[in-house]
């Protein structure tokens, strides 16, 4: 399973706006700078981020974004939904019509659990942590790589 680019740009964007909150709106123009991004990319994720309420705009000539409620509130799963759905590894746990051989299959449960585990550390990470590089001890912290990449 890979994580769509909306969902990984989207996540640094996001951690990228918990670092300078305080600060007032932050301009789309200054975000794409430091993730070297394109505006017009980060305004459609940002339009997803709106629509999910994780997120607030501010127009004129001070405007950007600002998060919509504190980082410390704000889950990795949230941010990942709005952007790409539902999580899930394969898509028949999402869809049991898209395989006919759901019913007698002896993997799909283990996708399904496979599917929950990650939503649920998912939902246990909040902005917060990422933007200060306190994941904890959780399985990434465990993960024989050391859970590194982005």
């Amino acid at each position: 399973m890979k994580f769509s680019t909306r969902v990984r740009y989207g996540l640094r964007a996001m951690v990228e706006l918990a670092l300078e909150t305080g600060e007032g709106p932050v301009p789309l123009a200054r975000l794409a700078e430091k993730q070297r991004l394109s505006v017009k990319y980060l305004e459609n994720l940002f339009q997803s981020l709106r629509s999910a309420k994780l997120v607030v705009a501010a127009r004129g000539p001070r405007g950007g974004y600002r998060l919509a409620r504190p980082a410390g509130e704000i889950t990795v799963l949230e941010i990942a939904q709005a952007l790409d759905g539902r999580i899930h590894l394969v898509e028949c746990v999402a869809n049991p019509r898209f395989c006919d051989e759901v019913a007698h299959c002896r993997t799909h449960r283990l996708w399904g659990e496979l599917s929950r585990v990650l939503e649920g550390r998912m939902a246990a990470v909040t902005l917060d942590q990422l933007a200060h590089d306190d994941l904890g001890a959780g399985p990434a912290a465990m993960a024989p790589d050391g859970g590194g990449g982005s």
